[in-house]
């Protein structure tokens, strides 16, 4: 378990702006739970793909993927992820630090046969249902 590692996958499309927000916010409450950050984006316009290229140089710890075709594209990350994979698309934040470590994220899916996911955004008052 010590060296298991949580990846982070991001979706983006035209809004370099959100995610030049997500990625600080990781940076700043999030980043003690992943290890490694992949977007895979979508440019429709040269500008738009010039804020992917501001994003880059100012995230260089961060992997940015061209999205040619989506299916595609999302399993050959999954691929060079680690085990365990965090989803976020632009538009989310990270508004503060979860009470919860990696290791501990870790030991719910190892020792939990029938668990699949784990959602941040749903605080304690969730319990696991089938």
């Amino acid at each position: 378990m010590e060296n298991t590692m949580i990846s982070t996958i991001i979706f983006s499309k035209n809004r370099a702006c959100q995610l030049d927000l997500l990625l600080r916010s990781i940076q700043k409450n999030f980043e003690h739970i992943s290890s490694d950050i992949y977007v895979l984006y979508k440019a429709t316009t040269s500008d738009f793909r010039l804020g992917y290229d501001i994003i880059s140089d100012k995230f260089p710890n961060v992997t940015l993927v061209s999205e040619t075709n989506f299916e595609e594209n999302t399993k050959y990350l999954l691929n060079i992820s680690n085990e365990y994979v965090c989803f976020f698309v632009d538009d989310n934040i990270v508004y503060r630090r979860p009470e919860i470590d990696q290791g501990s994220i870790v030991s719910i899916f190892e020792n939990i046969d029938e668990f699949g996911c784990f959602s941040f955004r749903l605080g304690l008052n969730t319990v696991i249902q089938n």
